[in-house]
């Protein structure tokens, strides 16, 4: 599992976005709301997106945290179900 490095930029704009909405992943992993596969799936799905300018402008806004990740982000679904996760 773990294909992507920490040096990549993919995986900082996850981490990023994630942030921004009140999610750890790291503390998602450890207490399994979410599953490493699902997180190098979402860290992938981020490399392939191509609106890393778009996303890199919503992160700039300093209106955060946010209500979920932008609606733009195919990462949406899976970030919000995970930050759920936590309010349960």
């Amino acid at each position: 599992m773990f294909f992507f490095a920490n040096h990549e930029p993919a995986f900082w704009q996850t981490q990023s976005v994630a942030r921004a909405i009140g999610l750890n992943l790291t503390e998602a992993l450890a207490d399994r709301r979410l599953a490493a596969g699902d997180y190098d799936r979402i860290v992938r799905r981020c490399r392939n997106c191509g609106l890393s300018p778009a996303c890199s402008q919503w992160l700039a806004v300093p209106a955060q945290p946010a209500d979920g990740a932008p609606t733009f982000c195919p990462n949406k679904p899976d970030l919000d179900r995970v930050r759920a996760r936590a309010a349960v």
